[in-house]
């Protein structure tokens, strides 16, 4: 792994032949609000379909086509305070082909997207700023219809321990009908003074890159980020929430405080508990709830560390909502006492092992691996399965023992079968 600085840049290149690409990462990190969760779907997608010179949508993919059929994305994600805005370009390994140009081509096309935007004046065009508005409006009222996305989103409102929690990554409605052509330029003017990353990956050289990219005008901000929040609260007993709606099959959601955050020195034994709980197919809440039972269509669970939450979800019939809180309930507590099954343990081991053994076989996770080493200070992948490998049958039981029930939230099934209950 090597690192340049350009402009005040930081470019980190990891040079390797295991790929038949190259893969160019330029990472925005800003702040995530309510306004910019939705300006900032907005805007990639306006970035993402054209620029000053390649004007249309058919020129842009054209474009693309032309690089040996490059893959380009521009994508957002939030972590707590901080929005992440990465574009992506993956381009053949020029060696494969015989043409040395090709990656300067791609270069040159990844700071035309970033640059040169397509604009009008100082605004972005109406007719495409109209018609990429209407697709983020549609897929709002969509969420809806998701009830898996509603579910979790009504979960973290009513949880809601900080404001942070209530902002869906989907976007706002509200804040969606305010933006305008030139409130949206402006919004793109402050992505360009974000503090900004660049991560190249695969068969190239140093100072290949160094020539490629010395123009390119990207800020290097020395200052923190928040990536995780530990909002205080006082014990109350946990809230019961029910909502009904005309579905066939009803949601269960429990949500757990679980205390470890990004930074935590127990965050490698939650990871492992997690997925014994409810990360894989023999994961407890399975086996148990789906199978041995036939309680559940689907279970399982999930760790936040933005907001120390374990969350368990799952889709079940209206009529066995209190059997199955019970059931799981039962399962933590058999945790908590010791109740540990030794194999349960290094199978999760193993699962979670050999998925990030490959993950080194895609470029995308290995940025996000350097990424997640750089800004949270996690380890590389070798150190974080031996790490993983060594948590204990005493750390399962200490770290399940942490998990405190905040909110259930049940979104029940009213549908025509469900008229009896």
């Amino acid at each position: 792994m090597e690192h340049l600085t350009i402009n005040h840049s930081t470019i980190t290149i990891l040079p390797t032949e295991q790929f038949k690409t190259i893969s160019i990462f330029i990472v925005f990190i800003g702040t995530f609000d309510r306004k910019s969760a939705t300006s900032r779907l907005l805007l990639n997608r306006l970035l993402s379909s054209s620029t000053e010179q390649y004007n249309t949508k058919k020129k842009f993919n054209d474009k693309l086509l032309g690089l040996y059929d490059a893959y380009f994305n521009i994508a957002s994600f939030a972590m707590y305070q901080t929005m992440f805005t990465i574009f992506e370009l993956e381009i053949i390994d020029p060696n494969l082909i015989g043409d040395p140009l090709i990656l300067e081509e791609g270069v040159a096309f990844l700071k035309q997207v970033i640059m040169h935007p397509l604009l009008d004046h100082q605004a972005f065009p109406m007719k495409e700023f109209m018609e990429e508005k209407r697709i983020i409006r549609d897929r709002i009222l969509n969420i809806y219809n998701n009830k898996v996305v509603y579910s979790t989103i009504r979960l973290l409102e009513l949880i809601a321990k900080d404001d942070v929690m209530t902002i869906s990554p989907s976007g706002n409605l509200e804040v969606l009908e305010t933006m305008t052509p030139e409130g949206l330029y402006q919004d793109y003017q402050t992505l360009l003074q974000e503090d900004a990353r660049v991560v190249v990956v695969g068969h190239v050289e140093a100072n290949a890159i160094h020539s490629l990219m010395a123009d390119l005008k990207l800020s290097f901000l020395d200052q923190p980020h928040r990536y995780y929040g530990r909002p205080s609260r006082a014990m109350t007993d946990p809230a019961h929430v029910v909502e009904e709606q005309a579905i066939q099959q009803s949601r269960l959601l429990m949500g757990y405080d679980t205390d470890v955050f990004y930074h935590s020195p127990d965050l490698y034994a939650m990871i492992v508990f997690n997925t014994m709980l409810g990360g894989m197919a023999t994961s407890s809440l399975f086996t148990i709830i789906r199978e041995q039972y036939s309680l559940a269509y689907q279970i399982d669970s999930s760790l936040s560390f933005e907001f120390g939450l374990l969350v368990i979800n799952g889709g079940i019939d209206a009529s066995q909502e209190e059997t199955v809180i019970g059931h799981v309930k039962d399962i933590i507590k058999a945790y908590q006492q010791g109740s540990i099954d030794p194999v349960l343990l290094k199978m999760a081991q193993d699962n979670i092992s050999s998925n990030l053994k490959e993950s080194l076989d895609r470029p995308s996770e290995l940025f996000q691996t350097l990424l997640r080493h750089e800004l949270l200070h996690q380890p590389l992948i070798p150190e974080f399965i031996d790490i993983i490998q060594a948590v204990t049958l005493d750390d399962i039981k200490r770290v399940s023992q942490q998990l405190s029930l905040h909110t259930i939230y049940f979104l029940k099934g009213m549908g025509p079968d469900y008229a009896k209950n």
